[in-house]
């Protein structure tokens, strides 16, 4: 990824995690009772997810250009099936929230052994500009009264594929670079105090989608490399003392590839110039 693009996501993800601790808070306030699709909107870039939908997030847009497919969240209690988040309870919402910097949205959802909820931090560029990133915090409470093993799993599905690498070290997953048709896609993972993901894995579509979908416990595969199409998904297992919880802290920073004329373009604009220019050459010489 260029340089330039590092330089923003750390900006924007330094900007997130300060102000996280204000945002929290005051999302999860006032929150509303149902959910239906919502787009949110910061700068360049928007964002549209259904709550209520096991597809959870449908659109990335930056610049116009609609860069994801699908991103979901998945979670499994122990031995149980895993089920999409929001087969946990109707969605409550909150937002979207909107700050100079950034636009925040929440939802949340809870039974009788689980809280789980999401902020997002959408963070756009200027117009033009194929920057934004994407802030994510969930956070997944024991409020049973007995320790709980969480399988939590975040789905991501992508437009135009090229490849797709995640990184592994210390027994954790941290990073996944996308590559694709004119776009770079980074998600980085805090793996300092927070536990990172213990499993990962990259696969053709419809395999690693159809394991979650299917229901039955299954454990990531952990391949790290993946081809045009590829998809990519992320595991966190933790056991959690009751009342305590599992937090995950993500960024995503996508960077657009600016356009470059076709030489046939800049052919018709080189003989455009030129023809303006014996214009102007010819008129100076009548006027003499």
């Amino acid at each position: 990824m260029k340089p330039e693009s590092f330089s923003r996501r750390e900006r924007g993800l330094s900007h997130w995690y300060a102000s996280l601790g204000i945002l929290l808070p005051t999302l999860l306030l006032g929150v509303s009772a149902s959910a239906q699709p919502v787009t949110f909107f910061n700068g360049n870039a928007s964002v549209t997810t259904d709550p209520n939908s096991s597809t959870g997030m449908t659109s990335w847009s930056v610049d116009g250009v609609n860069v994801l497919s699908q991103q979901s969240f998945w979670l499994g209690v122990g031995n149980n099936n895993i089920i999409p988040v929001s087969g946990i309870s109707t969605a409550a919402t909150s937002g979207p929230t909107v700050d100079p910097n950034y636009t925040g949205y929440s939802t949340s959802y809870a039974n009788s052994q689980v809280s789980l909820s999401a902020v997002y931090s959408l963070v756009g560029g200027a117009s033009g500009s194929g920057q934004s990133d994407l802030g994510e915090q969930i956070q997944i409470k024991n409020i049973s009264a007995t320790p709980l093993t969480f399988h939590f799993y975040q789905y991501a599905a992508f437009q135009n594929v090229m490849s797709v690498n995640l990184t592994s070290a210390a027994g954790f997953f941290g990073d996944a670079y996308v590559t694709g048709a004119g776009a770079l896609v980074h998600e980085s993972v805090n793996t300092g105090v927070i536990p990172g993901p213990s499993e990962g894995e990259t696969e053709a579509p419809g395999v690693t989608l159809g394991k979650l979908t299917a229901g039955t416990p299954f454990t990531l595969d952990g391949s790290t490399v993946g081809g045009a199409g590829a998809t990519w998904a992320f595991e966190w297992d933790e056991t959690v003392s009751p009342g305590s919880s599992l937090i995950i802290s993500k960024d995503l920073n996508i960077t657009l590839a600016l356009p470059v004329p076709e030489p046939a373009t800049w052919s018709l604009v080189s003989v455009g110039l030129i023809g303006f220019g014996f214009l102007k050459w010819n008129s100076g010489r009548r006027c003499k």
